[in-house]
């Protein structure tokens, strides 16, 4: 059995309107609060509603924001080490582009890296 290190806290809501302070207490609540709030400033000839923030959010989302964080600090790491052997010049710029083209996901990373 898995910990509960992702669980939600328990009787807690899922989040909060950043406008006009209410608990929604799924994440189809805020949506919806979201969707509400817009069609009404819309309306109104505004331009957007309320926003929301996500306080306790469900395991599954969590799980899925620490691996996102896991792949962005992996393609991180990995750049900084491609651009380690460039810039010492044991590889070219060219020849490291060539290198991660079959590797899907750090080939974007690396070319994101060459723009900034």
């Amino acid at each position: 059995m898995p910990s509960t290190r992702f669980d939600p806290d328990e009787g807690k809501p899922y989040g909060k309107c950043l406008t006009c302070g209410i608990d929604l207490a799924t994440d189809a609540d805020a949506k919806a609060h979201r969707t509400e709030t817009a069609e009404a400033a819309h309306a109104a000839g505004k331009n957007s509603g309320h926003g929301t923030r996500t306080l306790n959010a469900p395991r599954a989302e969590r799980i899925e924001n620490e691996v996102d964080s896991l792949v962005q600090d992996a393609y991180e790491s990995f750049v900084e080490e491609l651009q380690k052997l460039v810039n010492g010049r044991h590889i070219t710029e060219a020849e490291a582009t060539t290198a991660v083209f079959h590797f899907d996901g750090f080939d974007e990373a690396w070319r994101k890296s060459l723009e900034d």
